[in-house]
């Protein structure tokens, strides 16, 4: 309950500035603050905000927050190479999508009809000073919403209804939290949100911390600048759609590297781990620590506020994708069974 209450006011503290927080500035300072000065703005201090309250509520904050102490490279370099794949599947998609909208924009209004339905984020993405625009795009914006939806939100569902549907959710909410356009650019920035957040929580789900997701994010937003100012520059395929032919080619080789390093994977290692904080001295020895047969069990016991916390971690090598994948399915009922275990133990 602790979880939930933070992240839904993180949430909302994060909407509301977002949306609202210009009316309560000067409005000299208003005025002379850019969308992007603004927004890193809001992002600062509804992060801060975020994490002072998490670390102030909860028992287990870093847990609560999926904050890995040492996030796997393996997993880094795999969320690099997936940014062009997710990019180009949620470009496509999203100018699918919205063609029909886009021609009768162009035919009523021409081009300059589609340009203002980008609004001034369109505009700041575009004329923005490039270093102010990398600083928003690829370190705050990642890190702040990474810590809010695929951090505090996502593990606040995960708990009652499992990791499947604390992917949906947080995609849902983080599609709509984007959906701030109109028109055909309005479709397609809500489509590449959706599969962008879609994407990020399966990231989150497979490697259990939120180092991976924010990766993935600061990638996929750097291909997007990258693309709408023009540093890369190619024939769009397949007509009409605006998508890089480069980029095509980026995610191909993304897509075939990744599947060539699975097949060579010999085995992939599966890990599953819960916490609890514990008043008393914790009772260990009916633990029943062979809930996945061939599995390691391994149980810690630290020293924590007035009691104790409990880290039991199960791994497990798996010797082929498919079993891996479906090893990350059945997770969350390992995990369940886990906690009851562990309360169990101090009834």
């Amino acid at each position: 309950m602790k979880l939930a209450a933070v992240a839904i006011g993180w949430l909302i503290l994060l909407v509301t500035l977002a949306r609202g927080g210009a009316l309560l500035l000067p409005r000299s300072l208003a005025a002379a603050l850019t969308l992007e000065s603004y927004l890193s703005i809001v992002l600062v201090l509804s992060t801060c905000a975020g994490l002072a309250a998490s670390f102030a509520v909860l028992p287990q904050p870093r847990a609560g927050l999926a904050i890995e102490e040492r996030p796997r490279t393996t997993n880094l370099v795999v969320a690099l190479l997936c940014a062009p794949v997710v990019l180009v599947v949620s470009a496509y998609l999203g100018f699918k999508l919205a063609l029909p909208t886009l021609l009768e924009e162009l035919a009523q209004g021409g081009r300059q009809a589609v340009e203002r339905s980008t609004g001034e984020f369109g505009r700041t993405l575009v004329q923005a000073h490039v270093v102010t625009t990398l600083v928003w795009a690829i370190v705050l914006t990642p890190v702040a919403e990474e810590l809010l939806f695929r951090g505090a939100l996502w593990s606040a569902i995960r708990a009652p209804l499992g990791g499947w549907l604390a992917t949906l959710i947080t995609t849902v909410v983080f599609t709509l939290l984007h959906a701030d356009q109109p028109g055909g650019a309005g479709i397609v920035r809500a489509v590449q949100a959706a599969v962008l957040g879609l994407a990020l929580g399966c990231a989150r789900h497979a490697t259990g911390g939120i180092a991976a997701p924010m990766v993935l994010h600061a990638a996929f937003n750097l291909l997007t600048i990258a693309k709408l100012r023009r540093w890369i520059v190619s024939p769009g395929w397949p007509p009409p759609l605006p998508i890089a032919t480069l980029y095509w080619q980026l995610a191909a080789v993304s897509a075939a590297v990744l599947l060539v390093a699975m097949s060579l994977i010999k085995q992939f290692v599966f890990r599953a781990e819960v916490t609890m904080h514990a008043r008393a001295a914790p009772r260990l020895e009916g633990l029943d620590e062979n809930l996945l047969p061939g599995a390691k069990s391994e149980v810690t016991v630290e020293p924590e506020g007035d009691g104790s916390q409990v880290r039991w971690t199960i791994t497990r090598e798996v010797r082929s994708l498919p079993l891996f994948a479906m090893a990350l399915w059945r997770r969350e009922k390992l995990r369940h069974a886990m906690r009851a275990a562990l309360s169990r133990l101090h009834e």
